[in-house]
């Protein structure tokens, strides 16, 4: 069976670096390895020789795929999962191959949570959207990372709170898609109680709604000096496409799972030459709004074509693009452990993510529709709000709106 050797270009980590993985009939096993951008020699499969440390690193992954090779070797049908607890046993231990080859591999070591969210996915399928089952997936990826031995009865808050910092801290993740997963899991249990699994008590924070600090929006002055940074010898390969990805979103206000599936198709001129986005948003919601102008000028620029880039390479991309560009001031945020809620003092390139595009379209509709009448049902509109308790976020942060407002009052 042939096991190759590969280099994830489109999804560094938070140094920067490229992981490295070998793939078996289109299945990944990291290798546990990274290596600078531009040091990946993909006709030969290894790191090139001039960089610093290439023998080494070269040397370690032929061991690996060897071992790798021995262990499916010694299966007499390709079990992935088995196959995977015994490659991350040898990645803990190189030096106890043999021993690792002649072990037992149990039930619950070959994967039993990730194919119990198979087996439920199968089950729902007709009741659960495209949109839901992907968040199953997600969240048994992001356990399995966290904890490739994972089974259901690890599920206690004390596990949950150490799977909660290492989103915030490695992953880079929001409150609210903490909340997300928490909403899921939360599901999962629930599912599982009812079939009569034993779950683990006590896990009522795992329902606590995790509380979303201000939300971080750039001033309009500041997404214009991301859109004119010179990216023309950029740190990352990765970071034009993901200056325009962003911008996208800064200029149209939708949110990443829009734009990621973004074609050409979406846009469209009115009878009035006006161009327009269409679509289907958030809650299966149709929308069909027209473009600010900046929006119409970069995807002219780009000829209506979508970079593809994951959501981790443009989040990684993209703060160090806001500190290139000098958007460098100190700004408050909160990260919640558990139930507290910890504040602390960062730059605020640090703080820019794919979400901080929309709150920031969100801030300037809100700008350029304050005092008019109706402003909330333009600013809703616009955004693709099935609620206006939800646009009332965005009208609320903004003192300047309310000021019109009673400036236009005052006329009466």
């Amino acid at each position: 069976m042939q096991i190759l050797t590969l280099c994830r270009k489109d999804q560094p980590d938070k140094r920067g670096n490229l992981p490295i993985f070998f793939r078996v009939n289109r299945i990944k096993f990291s290798a546990k390895e990274s290596v600078p951008l531009g040091s990946w020699d993909q006709t030969k499969s290894q790191v090139k020789s001039r960089y610093a440390g290439a023998d080494l690193i070269n040397k370690r992954l032929t061991k690996k795929k060897a071992a790798l090779q021995a262990i499916i070797d010694g299966q007499s049908e390709f079990d992935v999962d088995a196959a995977r607890v015994l490659f991350n046993k040898y990645l803990d231990n190189p030096n106890k191959l043999d021993d690792i080859l002649t072990s037992p591999v149990s039930g619950t070591e070959v994967g039993e949570f990730f194919v119990l969210i198979d087996h439920l996915i199968h089950e729902y399928r007709s009741k659960w959207s495209d949109g839901y089952k992907k968040r199953f997936r997600t969240i048994r990826t992001k356990f399995i990372d966290f904890d490739p031995g994972f089974t259901i009865n690890n599920l206690t808050i004390e596990w949950w709170r150490e799977f909660v910092n290492y989103c915030i801290d490695d992953l880079d993740n929001s409150n609210n898609t903490i909340s997300t997963d928490a909403k899921v899991i939360n599901k999962l249990v629930d599912i599982l109680r009812d079939k009569g699994y034993v779950i683990n008590k006590g896990l009522d924070e795992i329902g606590t709604k995790y509380i979303e600090p201000e939300m971080m929006a750039l001033e309009w002055s500041d997404i214009e000096k991301i859109a004119k940074l010179d990216l023309s010898d950029p740190l990352r390969a990765t970071m034009p496409a993901s200056r325009t990805l962003w911008l996208i979103g800064a200029y149209t206000g939708r949110r990443w799972g829009e734009i990621e599936r973004m074609t050409k198709h979406n846009f469209y001129q009115d009878k009035d030459e006006r161009w327009r986005y269409k679509n289907i948003a958030k809650g299966m919601k149709p929308i069909d709004i027209p473009l600010l102008p900046e929006a119409v000028a970069l995807l002219k620029k780009i000829k209506f074509t979508i970079p593809k880039l994951v959501q981790q390479t443009v989040n990684l991309d993209i703060k160090d693009i806001a500190q290139a560009a000098g958007i460098d001031k100190d700004v408050m945020v909160a990260k919640v452990i558990g139930k507290e809620i910890k504040e602390t003092v960062m730059k605020e390139s640090k703080t820019v993510r794919i979400h901080t595009g929309r709150h920031s379209y969100a801030m300037r509709i809100v700008d350029l529709s304050a005092g008019q009448a109706h402003a909330e049902k333009f600013v809703s509109f616009m955004l693709g709000h099935a609620s206006h308790a939800t646009t009332w976020k965005y009208m609320n942060r903004r003192a300047s709106s309310h000021d019109k407002m009673f400036d236009s009052l005052q006329r009466y």
